[in-house]
C-alpha cells in the first residue's frame, strides 16, 4: 500500500511510425516534490522506450483517486496517519481508512437506487415519445404518460427492495456459513446502508493471498471492492457518511475531487469540507451488528478495530449513511 504526500507528472510527444503520440506519466513521493518529479520523469522515459520498442502501453495515465489504475498508488488527501494505517479523503469527500494488512470486506445486498440522471433521461425519452403521439393522434393527455411512468420504468433498471429482509438474511447466512467452515476465524459484522461490512480480527493478511480471495468469493464481497484491494494491495473502509445521503447535494469542490488541487482552489475545497464535516457529525458510517467465530484477536486488528469504530461511530445509535 502506498499513499504518497507529493505528486507530479511528466509529458512528452514522440514520433512512432510517422505518428505523433503523446505519453503522460505520474510520479509520487513521501519525501518532497522534487523526488516526485524525478520519478515521473523516470517513468515517462521507460514508457517512451517501451513504446519505441514496439510494446503496447497505456499512453495517458488518468488522475484516479482510488479505483486504482494498476501501478499507481492511492491519490487522495492524507488527513491523518495511525502507524501504517492512513486516513484519506476520497474523490467525493468522505473519509476512508486504508490499511495494508487488516482485512475488511464489503458485501452489497442492494442495487443502487435509480439516480436523478436516470430519471431525467427516461423522462425526456418518454416525453419525446408522448409528443410524437400527441402530434399524430391529437391526444394531449398522453403527455401524462411521461410523468406517471418515469419512476416505474426507472425502478425496473435497478431492482426492487421489497425483498430486503430475505436478501439480508441470505448475505448473513453466507458469512455464518464461512465461519462454520473456518472455525478459527473471528469476524465482526457491521450494517451499512447497502449491506454489510466484515472486519476480520484473528490474524492479518496480504490482499493477494489465497485466503483473502477465497474469503471474498465465499461471502460475496463486491467485485469493485475486490479489484481495488488487489490493485492497491490494501484493504479499505469508508468511515464517514456519503455526502448525498446527508443532504450535501453539491459535489466536492473543485471538480474533479482528485488530490492534489491547485493552491488557489484550496479555499473552495476547505469550505466544502467544513460544511460536509458539520453535517457528517450527525451520522455514522456503519453500525456494529454481531460477530462470528473463535473470538481470537490479533493485536494489530484490535488497534484498527478501535480506530474504525471510533471514526465510524459504529457503536452509537446515529443513523447510518
Amino acid at each position: 500500500m502506498i499513499v504518497p504526500e507529493y505528486w507530479a507528472e511528466a509529458k512528452r510527444s514522440c514520433t512512432i511510425n510517422k505518428r505523433t503520440i503523446s505519453v503522460k506519466r505520474f510520479g509520487w513521493s513521501d519525501t518532497d516534490q522534487q523526488a516526485a518529479q524525478l520519478l515521473a520523469d523516470q517513468r515517462l522515459e521507460q514508457a517512451v522506450a517501451d513504446l519505441q520498442a514496439g510494446k503496447t502501453i497505456n499512453r495517458q495515465e488518468r488522475k484516479t483517486a482510488y479505483n486504482g489504475a494498476e501501478g499507481v498508488p492511492i491519490r487522495e488527501e492524507i488527513i491523518a496517519r495511525a502507524g501504517d494505517a492512513v486516513i484519506t479523503r476520497n474523490g467525493y469527500g468522505a473519509r476512508c481508512l486504508n490499511v495494508p494488512d487488516v482485512l475488511f470486506g464489503d458485501v452489497d445486498v442492494y442495487e443502487t437506487g435509480p439516480g436523478a440522471g436516470l430519471h431525467v433521461s427516461i423522462f425526456f425519452a418518454l416525453l419525446i415519445i408522448s409528443a410524437a403521439i400527441v402530434f399524430f393522434t391529437g391526444a394531449p393527455w398522453f403527455v401524462l404518460f411521461s410523468v406517471v411512468f418515469t419512476p416505474l420504468i426507472a425502478k425496473q433498471f435497478t431492482g426492487n427492495r421489497n425483498q430486503s429482509s430475505a436478501l439480508e438474511k441470505t448475505a448473513l447466512t453466507k458469512i455464518e456459513n464461512f465461519s462454520k467452515a473456518n472455525p478459527d476465524w473471528h469476524m465482526r459484522v457491521y450494517k451499512t446502508p447497502m449491506g454489510f461490512r466484515v472486519l476480520v480480527m484473528h490474524a492479518i493478511f496480504q490482499a493477494h493471498s489465497g485466503e483473502v480471495i477465497n474469503f471474498f468469493k465465499s461471502i460475496g464481497v463486491d467485485d469493485i471492492y475486490q479489484k481495488m484491494c488487489l490493485n492497491q494491495n490494501c484493504f479499505r473502509a469508508r468511515v464517514s457518511a456519503k455526502p448525498w445521503r446527508i443532504g450535501i447535494a453539491e459535489h466536492l469542490r473543485p471538480r474533479p475531487g482528485v488530490w492534489p488541487v491547485k493552491p488557489d482552489k484550496l479555499p473552495q475545497r476547505q469550505a466544502w469540507v467544513k460544511t460536509y464535516e458539520a453535517a457528517a457529525e450527525k451520522f455514522s458510517a456503519c453500525r456494529f451488528l454481531t460477530e462470528f467465530g473463535s473470538g481470537k484477536t490479533h493485536q494489530k486488528a484490535e488497534q484498527i478495530r478501535d480506530l474504525h469504530d471510533e471514526l465510524c461511530k459504529s457503536l452509537t445509535d446515529l443513523p447510518i449513511a
